[in-house]
């Protein structure tokens, strides 16, 4: 018995169908009220770091230090990666490879030419100095 047959399947999406594009931030930002520990400190690396563009693994890199020594669990890559989407969804950083490749036409995957660079933003800058 094939239970297709019963059930109105639909495959789940990431992101809901229409809302914002690949490479233009986390679909959800719009409702994040208030930063959290890890996005300040991700903002506060970048600004050490402007005006520098540094890649995901960087600033993972710089972060995990900075936890270390205070005595923090690392945080792993997809932790960073994720905030940065967020981050970009709300104008706080910038990311200088917005250029996306067809990967795949049958399930319609996309990837990123060569690897995205990340720096803060006028407005990132603003907030933090705003936060202090």
């Amino acid at each position: 018995m094939v239970l297709d047959e019963f059930f109105d399947y639909k495959p789940r999406r990431r992101r809901p169908q229409g809302v914002g594009k690949k490479g233009e931030g986390a679909w959800y930002s719009h409702s994040i009220l208030e930063l959290g520990e890890t996005r300040e400190q991700i903002l506060e690396n970048l600004k050490e770091q402007y005006p520098k563009w540094l890649t995901s693994w960087h600033i993972t890199y710089l972060l995990n230090n900075k936890r270390k020594a205070k005595g923090l669990k690392n945080l792993a890559f997809g932790t960073v990666s994720g905030r940065l989407s967020e981050l970009l969804g709300l104008d706080y950083v910038v990311m200088s490879n917005e250029d996306i490749e067809l990967y795949d036409d049958e399930t319609m995957s996309f990837c990123w030419p060569e690897r995205p660079t990340w720096r803060i933003s006028q407005k990132g800058i603003k907030y933090l100095e705003a936060s202090k």
